[in-house]
């Protein structure tokens, strides 16, 4: 009896590794946007594959930045891949407030630019695959292991200060408030997948950020605007202790119009928008001012060490962790256990400050994905910035499918992106998302497709003007 049920089996597996073949083309074109990965070397027992708590590894880690994402288009048999950018950077400053100042100056501050981006950290390595078992179907089917901490996004803000920094007054001999370095960060950051973000306030281990925009504005007219709202200065004038006291008329988008006032130490609400006093200065009539108004509606709430929750979307499986560092000295490590690497200038003299500076704002995965929670084929783990990370399975050197792993050129494959799918119908035919911007392998393309009778020659005609044009 036992020597049947094993037989039987091994014609069982026979059977279906004779049937396995490559899923023919699809009829329609579609798209990936993200980055195709693939276990190419096996170096695991073969039993492995049938545990789930070992199964295969895939190899290595990846972290991405800008530019390191494609496009993969498929039209017919024909599959193409361009450079995308997903992820931001960008270089940006401090705006310091500075009403409470003597002509709104303070020369001993610096204000140096702090070069950002953003992250995609995946420790491949990590992640495991395995076959839980052979169905009736005879197809092979494959569940994928994500463990907490394979899995991160990381929004690099190169050492903005969470508080004011001071010059090292034993090692300069300042005084005071020449010993002033930079003020508690109020510029722009990248984070989310957006630059329009500013810090609009640190307290404690949490960091508030909001959309919004930064205006110069004047007494000779509604002279700047957000969200459809448009601002002028009313008048200036001055408290009892020196500091700067701006009046503001605002004109709402029904056209009422609000008198605000803002100071050094008291910002305004006009319904979703609040309103930040940064500076004035008044030369003979003309009255002018800066500003930052924030849009509440957009704002992010991050703690350190806690679940991460934005814009009232709460991701449970996600934590919060910022990276601090004390100063801006190469002898310690950040707070996540990573290299002190801080060279922002201007730094080097500030005196030690626990968490003073923030290197990073890190969006770690919290949970262990695996049992009756693994993969399937076809499934994904969503990041809290729109981001996927979909288990495709077996795949071919085009990424397409196959039904199981026994033809040439065949690897476990995930896909770590956006999404994949059916594009939208640009206007014109060849021409695949982003619509009207016609590149040359787009043409190169469609020429194939019309070789194989897929498209007509007007059509091709059509296309390679509008890239001629697009020059």
């Amino acid at each position: 009896m036992k020597n049947f049920k094993f037989d039987y089996f091994r014609v069982l597996i026979y059977v279906c590794l004779s049937l396995c073949v490559v899923t023919p083309a699809a009829s329609t074109d579609f798209y990936a946007i993200g980055d195709y990965v693939q276990d190419l070397v096996i170096t695991e027992n073969p039993s492995d594959l049938f545990n789930s708590t070992l199964g295969y590894h895939f190899d290595g880690s990846r972290t991405y930045e800008r530019g390191d994402f494609y496009n993969y288009t498929w039209m017919g048999s024909h599959m193409t891949r361009t450079s995308v950018n997903l992820l931001h950077d960008g270089t940006f400053s401090n705006i310091h407030g500075l009403l409470c100042y003597p002509n709104h100056t303070l020369a001993s501050l610096v204000n140096p630019y702090h070069n950002m981006k953003e992250q995609i950290h995946i420790d491949s390595s990590q992640l495991s695959y395995y076959e839980p078992g052979l169905p009736s179907n005879c197809s092979e089917t494959l569940r994928l292991n994500i463990p907490k901490n394979a899995v991160s996004y990381k929004a690099y803000t190169d050492y903005i200060p969470l508080k004011r920094i001071e010059k090292d007054a034993n090692a300069t001999g300042c005084v005071g408030s020449d010993c002033y370095l930079d003020f508690e960060y109020r510029g722009r950051i990248t984070f989310w997948g957006d630059d329009r973000y500013f810090v609009r306030d640190v307290v404690g281990d949490k960091i508030y950020l909001a959309q919004g925009r930064n205006i110069h504005i004047s007494n000779s007219g509604y002279n700047g605007s957000y969200k459809g709202y448009d601002v002028k200065v009313n008048n200036l004038t001055t408290s009892g202790s020196g500091c700067g006291i701006i009046l503001l008329d605002v004109r709402k988008p029904d056209g009422s119009v609000v008198q605000v006032q803002v100071t050094e130490m008291a910002n305004y609400v006009v319904d979703s928008l609040e309103i930040s006093g940064i500076s004035s200065n008044q030369s003979g009539s003309l009255q002018e001012a800066s500003i930052i108004v924030y849009d509440l509606s957009s704002q992010i709430i991050l703690e350190d060490g806690e679940k991460v929750d934005l814009l009232g979307v709460v991701f449970n499986n996600w934590k919060v962790q910022f990276a601090t560092v004390d100063n801006c000295l190469y002898d310690s490590e950040a707070s996540d256990g990573t290299e002190n690497d801080c060279s922002v200038a201007g730094y080097d003299s500030m005196k030690t400050s626990e968490g003073a500076l923030l290197k990073s704002i890190n969006l770690i995965y919290n949970h262990d994905l695996n049992g009756s929670e693994a993969l399937e084929e076809d499934e994904i783990l969503t990041t809290p910035n729109g981001f996927c990370l979909g288990f495709k399975g077996y795949l071919n050197n085009d990424f397409r499918k196959v039904s199981c792993s026994s033809q040439d050129s065949v690897h476990v494959s995930y896909l770590i992106g956006v999404l994949e799918e059916s594009p939208p119908l640009c206007s014109m035919l060849g021409d695949y998302p982003p619509c009207d911007v016609v590149s040359l392998s787009e043409v190169v393309d469609f020429i194939i497709r019309w070789s194989s009778g897929q498209a007509s020659i007007s059509d091709v005609i059509d296309l390679i003007n509008a890239w001629a044009g697009s020059g």
